[in-house]
């Protein structure tokens, strides 16, 4: 590896066992593996450097070229959105959404981010196979917002940890300003 070269990263969503979604990946020189298991196929998150994956990973599933995202948007499409890629279970795309929003708040508004944050940081953990750790942050994430809110989410969060959870995103709303979302230009 050369100092010029700059490493790509992409999600790889398959079907295939992860053995050999791994051995073919390992083959073509992709590196930083993190798989993450969904209820119908796998999550890969991969690097490659200075080049376009090539065709044996192309017939492994759908690939996703990960980039900095820049937000433009109010804070309720991107609740939405964050939404809609947790029905796909991309629970690690939602982290990144979340995340953007937890650096501009304060205050109450950054603890009840944070306890989201939590409940999918449980889902990635639990697609990791890490259930143990996935139900313990989860218990901590929900007793923390249900505390912050005056037990606003107690409705919105089973009391014990299932995966995958559906989350309905835009009830954080009442709870974040919508100008720390239109910060113009700003990225992840």
């Amino acid at each position: 590896m050369t100092s010029c070269s700059k490493a790509k990263r992409y999600l790889l969503f398959s079907i295939l066992p992860e053995d050999h979604i791994r051995a073919v990946l390992m083959a073509s020189d992709a590196f930083d593996l993190i798989i993450r298991k969904h209820t119908d196929r796998q999550e890969v998150d991969f690097k490659i450097l200075d080049k376009q994956p090539a065709e044996e990973i192309k017939h492994l599933g759908v690939i996703i070229e990960v980039e900095e995202t820049v937000f433009q948007s109010s804070c309720e499409d991107i609740l939405r959105e964050a939404e809609l890629m947790a029905g796909e279970e991309r629970f690690w795309e939602v982290h990144n959404f979340l995340e953007y929003l937890w650096k501009s708040a304060r205050e109450l508004q950054k603890s009840i981010l944070h306890e989201v944050i939590g409940i999918v940081v449980s889902q990635i953990k639990a697609q990791m196979g890490q259930t143990d750790v996935a139900e313990r942050v989860y218990l901590r994430s929900r007793r923390n917002l249900i505390s912050l809110t005056n037990g606003a989410f107690a409705n919105f969060l089973p009391e014990s940890f299932r995966y995958p959870l559906t989350f309905p995103f835009a009830t954080v709303l009442p709870y974040i300003e919508d100008s720390m979302c239109r910060r113009n230009g700003a990225s992840h």
